[in-house]
């Protein structure tokens, strides 16, 4: 596998992945607790034309690892994912354990993850699971699955999973968006906790779902909204074109 080796950063590790041919699965193994200084943010996976279902790139902390990715981020995200076939696991040991913290410090425009499309790709078969993910403004948004260049809107995606994850500190937790009409199918929000109080809280609404088919919404933990309007909070908005 062309992206084999030990690199001192993320930023180096991902940068080989962006730009060598893969022949088999891929896993980068955070074996420090801080990636911060020293790492070129936004973290950018890009599309590798080598991945598939068998050649697939995972992120996890090595065992008994607790490990932070941070930094300052804004009109942007801190960790954008627009190759397929990617799954971020922050779990060390192979269970439910959130071993991994994913943090943006920006206070503008500053969203953590974003699971992004292309104007030309899909993005498939991408899972974010088992992390902390807070944001650094609560007046953008943690996660959000869309257009990966035009961050919140409308992209195309097949099979996106986002499961087990603590989100702290967004005007949306989850904000997803595909184009309508099948160009968004399988997404799956399972077992995350969106359920912070204080200052890390939710400002609006926990999840925001537009233009996907084939949608599984179960087990999530959503409340202690912390927005001025009370009456305007929403645990979950299925927006236009939901099925």
């Amino acid at each position: 596998v062309g992206a084999a080796g030990n690199y001192t950063t993320l930023t180096a590790a991902i940068s080989a992945y962006n730009s060598v041919c893969i022949s088999g699965p891929v896993t980068f193994l955070l074996t420090d607790a801080t990636y911060s200084a020293g790492e070129t943010f936004p973290l950018i996976i890009n599309r590798n034309t080598a991945a598939s279902a068998v050649n697939t790139l995972t992120i996890k902390p090595a065992p008994g690892v607790n490990a932070t990715i941070s930094g300052t981020v804004n009109s942007n995200a801190l960790f954008k994912v627009l190759g397929s076939y990617v799954t971020i696991d922050g779990s060390n040991n192979g269970s439910s354990s959130r071993n991994l913290t994913i943090t943006n410090l920006g206070t503008s425009a500053a969203r953590t993850l974003v699971l992004g499309s292309t104007s030309t790709f899909a993005l498939i078969n991408t899972t974010l699971k088992n992390c902390i993910v807070i944001n650094g403004t609560p007046f953008s948004n943690a996660i959000v699955v869309s257009d990966g260049v035009a961050i919140n809107t409308a992209g195309y995606f097949s099979n996106i999973s986002i499961q087990n994850n603590n989100i702290q500190k967004a005007f949306y937790g989850i904000y997803c968006n595909a184009i309508a009409g099948g160009s968004g199918t399988g997404l799956t929000i399972e077992s995350n906790d969106l359920n912070t109080s204080g200052g890390n809280a939710i400002q609006f609404a926990g999840l925001f779902i537009q233009g996907f088919d084939g949608v599984t919404v179960k087990g999530n933990r959503i409340g202690n909204f912390n927005g001025s309007d009370d009456a305007a909070d929403k645990g979950i908005w299925l927006s236009a074109n939901v099925k």
